[in-house]
């Protein structure tokens, strides 16, 4: 009887010790869960940052090589309208050496018919 009874005790405490397992397993394997879970939705949390911030960094790259082509435009564009501007001063500046030449020729001619 003695024997039978310890028997039962053994597999009741098995039993207990299992469904305390079952249940620890099962708690754990939630928390687990839970974890992965959470950490695949930062880990999206994460990538969707990444690329944003990927994303604002072309685009102020892209902005900055404008900025820097509209620069580069307008200073050569000055630079030809100053190099027009020296010219034309130039042409200017000869046709009035050309004007005088031609006035002092005529007066010359003019003074010897006198």
């Amino acid at each position: 009887q003695k024997e039978k009874e310890s028997i039962t005790n053994k597999i009741k405490d098995k039993e207990k010790i299992n469904s305390h397992n079952l249940r620890y397993g099962i708690t754990s394997s939630i928390s687990h869960t839970n974890n992965l879970f959470q950490s695949i939705a930062n880990l999206s949390q994460y990538g969707g940052t990444v690329a944003a911030e990927h994303t604002r960094a072309e685009k102020d790259l892209a902005e900055q090589a404008k900025n820097v082509m509209h620069s580069v435009m307008s200073s050569y564009l000055d630079q030809i309208n100053r190099d027009v501007q020296g010219r034309d001063q130039a042409l200017n500046l000869l046709q009035q050496i050309i004007q005088t030449i031609i006035d002092t020729d005529s007066a010359i001619v003019q003074g010897i018919r006198s």
